[in-house]
């Protein structure tokens, strides 16, 4: 008797650290655009009752993800250019407060986002946060401060003109419009994978909307990284969206002057005090940063306080101003881990575009360097453990694994999937058991193009328009989605997302921003998550 009451606490217990668990994903997920404090401490606790169930639940047990090994390495580097910083306890101080967080905030999701409704949940949550984000910014357009008297953000020239430039819940309007890009990537997966017509409608008056608030935060990179993201995806999977676009532009351009000063400033190099001209400066300092610290960096965090000591272009014009990064992603990480710190960024960013769009001979290029690479470090290790009659014992085959993974392709089911073939009857089922014991071929992930050709197969034997247009505009279509359109308008979404950041950050450098760091990091593991629950 009192075995089975310690089973029924033990799995009390276990219920209570998942329900714990769920709430920690939703509110770091919501907050962390909103209140960044509330999301550090849903995460704490969230991390709490992980490791408690880990210790209570046997069965519960770490995943390996496929960007555990660049993730690793990337924290690895990252924390070794603390000790080249000249203030070693301030970048220590500022790992653990910036990188630290997002680490955790990456095994924190990767090991407890495992279920469809997970997904779901935790997507509701970002979708709900950035709404609060769009009301904010509507309400500091029709009652916002002067920006150009307490926030200048280093560009004097056009604040005559653009003297309200939103930043909503963000501390610069930079940062906002690099939000606004990957809300309005979001919209354009859903609106790729949304099987009716009022779906579709809904999430493109979305974009046009984010469009406006993108205009209003006068953010030039952000501008240009999005009519990039239109052609690359108007090229790549949907034509007819570019015809979408241009007029939109076009009205926005015509009925905002300033914005048309603002980007007819973009190549603008005579002006010296112009916010180019000031990048480019920043640019050259940290040319000559990376040279003289081209392996660990000048120290995570360490560019604000190196900077002095190299500012030879740019203090003549603005001595007074204080120099917290590079204004360019790639510049600020080599400058500050070094090279190979830039490299492993990158390769967490490349490899969760690449699952995300089904890259899939990519994949198994990056898999085999990753098993070479984890092959080499570990002969280079053992050898210093192992006696030398255990040298000429065989080692295993690093071929067979390559060839394992090469040959391994995921099948994709959906619930309804699940549903119809518990429906089947007892006959048919005895008939799949037999046919268990024979070898079967792996079902084949169709990519996006693939997909759509299909759709528009599907829609030339829908019927007339007019019956295709009553069933697509129906009301309850738009609250009713399939695990298909989910996960299919995610992936696309969220690897278009992270294509933005990477083109933003040619002009601007947002894993500098806390908040824009950690949401970076929430989207690289919800890619990944997503692929683990779709095979």
């Amino acid at each position: 008797m009192r075995n089975r009451m310690d089973v029924f606490i033990r799995r009390q217990k276990i219920s209570n650290c998942q329900k714990w668990i769920d709430r920690a994903l939703i509110v770091e997920t919501f907050f962390i655009v909103l209140i960044p404090d509330v999301a550090v401490i849903a995460l704490i606790v969230g991390l709490f009752y992980w490791l408690y169930r880990l210790k209570i639940e046997r069965k519960f047990k770490l995943r390996a993800l496929p960007l555990d090994f660049p993730v690793a390495l990337f924290a690895g580097i990252s924390f070794a250019s603390i000790f080249n910083s000249n203030e070693l306890i301030f970048s220590f101080l500022t790992w653990i407060q910036t990188a630290g967080f997002y680490f955790l905030t990456y095994i924190f999701f990767g090991q407890n986002l495992r279920t469809i409704g997970q997904i779901k949940k935790v997507m509701l949550a970002m979708v709900l946060s950035g709404l609060v984000v769009i009301i904010y910014s509507g309400y500091q357009i029709f009652f916002g401060i002067d920006t150009a008297e307490n926030f200048p953000w280093f560009d004097p020239k056009i604040q005559q003109t653009a003297r309200n430039r939103i930043y909503a819940t963000f501390a610069n309007p930079n940062v906002l419009a690099g939000y606004l890009d990957i809300c309005v990537c979001l919209c354009i997966g859903i609106i790729e994978s949304a099987s009716d017509w009022l779906k579709k409608a809904v999430f493109s008056t979305a974009v046009i909307f984010f469009l406006i608030l993108l205009s209003l935060t006068f953010s030039r990179a952000a501008m240009i990284t999005i009519a990039a993201i239109f052609i690359i995806y108007g090229a790549r999977w949907n034509k007819k969206f570019l015809l979408l676009f241009l007029p939109i532009a076009a009205v926005i351009l015509y009925l905002d002057p300033a914005l048309n000063d603002r980007l007819l400033t973009s190549f603008d190099f005579d002006d010296e005090k112009s916010s180019l001209a000031l990048r480019v400066s920043l640019w050259k300092s940290t040319l000559l940063m990376i040279l003289d610290h081209p392996f660990l960096g000048i120290g995570w965090g360490a560019y604000q306080i190196s900077y002095p000591s190299y500012d030879y272009f740019l203090a003549p014009f603005h001595s007074s101003e204080e120099i917290l990064n590079s204004s360019n992603l790639y510049l600020n990480f080599a400058a500050e881990i070094g090279i190979a710190g830039l490299i492993s960024f990158l390769w967490c960013m490349l490899e969760s575009i690449i699952i995300s769009f089904r890259m899939s001979w990519v994949e198994e290029k990056l898999i085999e360097f990753q098993l070479r690479t984890l092959n080499f470090f570990k002969d280079k290790a053992m050898r210093f453990f192992t006696a030398p009659d255990e040298e000429s014992k065989p080692k295993v085959d690093l071929r067979k694994k390559i060839d394992l993974v090469k040959h391994y392709k995921p099948r994709i089911i959906y619930p309804e999937m699940k549903n119809s073939s518990e429906s089947k009857p007892e006959e048919n089922l005895h008939d799949e058991e037999k046919s268990n014991d024979e070898p079967q071929k792996s079902a084949h992930v169709l990519s996006f193009a693939e997909k759509i050709h299909e759709k528009k197969i599907e829609d030339m034997h829908e019927g007339s328009f007019k019956e295709r247009l009553e069933k697509n505009l129906q009301p309850e279509n738009l609250f009713n989605w399939t695990d298909r359109e989910i996960f299919d308008g995610l992936r696309l979404g969220l690897g278009l997302a992270l294509i933005s950041v990477l083109l933003n950050g040619f002009a601007y450098d947002l894993p500098f921003d806390f908040q824009s760091a950690v949401i970076i990091w929430i989207v690289m593991t919800f890619i990944v998550c997503i692929s683990e629950v779709d095979e």
